[in-house]
């Protein structure tokens, strides 16, 4: 199967995202929005926020918990085996045709 160019197994594929934050240049409170993000970030409050939204970690130290332990891939080899890395640089232009694509195909069948 290719995939966006890259050769990946046929089979099991996740979707990979991380979340992410972003500190306005004009803020104020750079410094302690800094210091915030690296307290959540570290392994062990990683691990215990993906505890309650059942999310794999981001950080690579902190331990998965519950159903994402199915789909934490701790190495390279994993991870190009059984997922898939969207390109947000390539999806990002195409986000209002996508959208308009949704609510015509796919909208009128919730109802």
């Amino acid at each position: 199967l290719i995939l966006a160019g890259l050769a990946v197994a046929v089979g099991f594929q996740a979707g990979l995202f991380n979340e992410g934050f972003m500190i306005p240049k004009n803020s104020p409170r750079k410094q302690e929005a800094k210091e915030f993000l690296n307290l959540f970030i570290s392994a062990e409050n990683n691990a215990l926020y993906n505890t309650y939204v059942n999310m794999g970690p981001t950080n690579v130290k902190a331990e998965a918990t519950g159903l994402a332990k199915l789909v934490a891939f701790k190495t390279a080899e994993e991870r190009q085996k059984f997922s898939h890395t969207y390109d947000y640089e390539y999806l990002a232009p195409l986000k209002d045709a996508m959208i308009k694509k949704f609510e015509k195909e796919i909208v009128p069948l919730l109802r």
